[in-house]
């Protein structure tokens, strides 16, 4: 077996009275036994709390917006502000700086191809790291009768968020649909596999988290094979 390294430790919270000194406590426990980046994973915080966490050794902040937009982001965070959240990573952009901040993004609750983006390139401008997430349905939930996003346009999600973070004008809209204008550079984009990768903090690569060992990737933890980069093909459909 070939020995594996922990290249980032991620902490995922939920909220409760004494949440903020644990989560402090257990950060330091472990950046006291091992030298490795720590991303945390909160509701939106105050600067103190902000600066608590990055003293203590904490690499990234990491503030869920889960929806593309605000109602959307009504209907699943009922509890939260939309402006809060934004507002939350804008004075976490401050403590931590630029790209050491994320959000994650969930896609298949309703939002189009072009809010989808829309929401995405606004994050990127600010220099905000967004992992994306394929929604999947939970039997006892509000949601669970949902379907699972289109594999077709989460791929053309994928495909256009990389060319975003590459600098590279290769799509527009068409009736709310990403359409790609076809040459030989994104051919080759595509064939890398890497727009098809795991988003968010550095080393994420979360296999499974949206889906099982024995159903498609929604985002690969590794390069996809050239099977599989043939299929991407075919679930993106006519990009041309």
């Amino acid at each position: 077996m070939k020995e594996g390294k922990i290249k980032r430790v991620c902490l995922q919270t939920i909220n409760y009275d004494s949440l903020h000194m644990d989560t402090l406590e257990i950060c330091d426990t472990i950046l006291s036994k091992v030298e490795v980046p720590i991303s945390v994973s909160r509701h939106p915080l105050s600067t103190s709390e902000l600066n608590e966490l990055k003293d203590i050794g904490v690499d990234r902040i990491v503030i869920p917006l889960d929806a593309v937009t605000e109602e959307i982001f009504n209907n699943i965070k009922p509890t939260y502000r939309w402006e809060e959240h934004w507002n939350g990573l804008k004075r976490a952009l401050k403590i931590f700086g630029p790209w050491r901040v994320g959000t994650h993004l969930i896609l298949g609750l309703g939002e189009t191809e072009k809010e989808a983006i829309k929401t995405l390139l606004k994050l990127h401008e600010l220099k905000i790291n967004t992992a994306l997430f394929a929604f999947v349905p939970i039997k006892g939930t509000g949601l669970e009768n949902l379907k699972r996003p289109k594999i077709s346009s989460y791929r053309r999600i994928q495909l256009s968020y990389y060319l975003i973070k590459m600098g590279i004008n290769k799509f527009y809209f068409k009736d709310e649909k990403i359409i790609f204008d076809h040459d030989e550079i994104l051919d080759k984009i595509i064939e890398s596999g890497e727009p098809f990768l795991a988003t968010g903090c550095p080393d994420c690569n979360r296999p499974y988290s949206t889906e099982r060992p024995s159903s498609t990737p929604y985002n690969f933890p590794t390069l996809p094979s050239k099977e599989e980069i043939e299929k991407i093909k075919i679930e993106i459909g006519d990009y041309s």
